[in-house]
């Protein structure tokens, strides 16, 4: 019976953690969690688009966008522990490289 019980139990926990290895495309089994808050960084100047967000380490989309005055870089999805690579156009038409280490972002609470 307690082999039964063991079986059941490993098998649940097998399937729950094949579950929590993709979480919105985002692989969560290289660097961490799935933060379920938003971050922020600021901009040098406004910035007309992204075009490029990354984790660095693997290569794959960060969901990110602009505040409204294009000041700002909010990120959804975060995994905790990761640099973060951007590409930005600015409004004036220059492009700028932006590398940001975990202790660089500030929390972002949507108002």
């Amino acid at each position: 019976m307690k082999h039964i019980i063991l079986f059941v139990f490993l098998a649940l926990a097998s399937i729950t953690l094949s579950n929590a290895q993709s979480i919105n495309g985002v692989d969560t089994t290289l660097n961490g969690k799935v933060s379920d808050k938003m971050y922020k960084f600021k901009l040098r100047q406004p910035a007309q688009c992204i075009d490029k967000a990354t984790f660095q380490k693997t290569g794959k989309p960060c969901n990110s966008y602009l505040s409204d005055d294009g000041l700002e870089i909010i990120i959804q999805n975060y995994v905790h522990g990761s640099t973060l690579y951007f590409e930005v156009t600015y409004r004036n038409g220059q492009k700028d490289v932006y590398t940001r280490s975990p202790c660089s972002l500030e929390m972002f609470i949507p108002l």
